[in-house]
């Protein structure tokens, strides 16, 4: 495998990781420090950064990688993307954080469980057409190619 093939289905990856990464740590710094309770700010950490921005942005990565890289043209490659994203990082992983708070996932969500959803789906909205943006169009793959990645 060349090095551009190889850069094709690690981009995906690696672009998918930071971006729901930075999302959670976002939303670690809002439910969890702002909004949430301060007692267990390791598990919450956890949970929202180790599951949520590692976990699905790694699921995220290899799902574009299976279902969308080399598959989907310029347009409907964005837009599996922005689903895609939608769909992990913003229903699946709300909905379960949500159904988590009933073992003591501290992240205010006994009283803010719906400001907490509306602002996940947006996250992965932004997060999924960013990703979207950066892997399937020339300038963002020239972008992505000049970050070094």
């Amino acid at each position: 495998m060349n090095p551009s093939d190889r850069a094709t289905y690690i981009r995906p990856l690696v672009l998918s990781l930071l971006i729901a990464t930075s999302l959670e740590i976002l939303n670690f710094a809002i439910f969890g420090l702002l909004l949430g309770h301060t007692e267990n700010l390791a598990a919450t950490m956890l949970w929202s950064v180790g599951v949520g921005g590692i976990g699905m942005g790694a699921v995220l990565g290899v799902l574009l990688d299976f279902i969308v890289v080399g598959q989907l043209d310029s347009r409907e490659a964005r837009l599996a993307t922005l689903f895609l994203s939608t769909l992990l990082l913003g229903l699946v992983a709300k909905v379960a954080t949500i159904y988590m708070a009933a073992i003591d996932v501290p992240l205010g969500l006994s009283t803010n469980p719906v400001p907490y959803f509306i602002t996940g789906m947006l996250c992965a909205l932004l997060g999924g057409y960013l990703l979207g943006q950066l892997l399937f169009t020339e300038k963002g793959k020239h972008l992505v190619q000049k970050m070094g990645l």
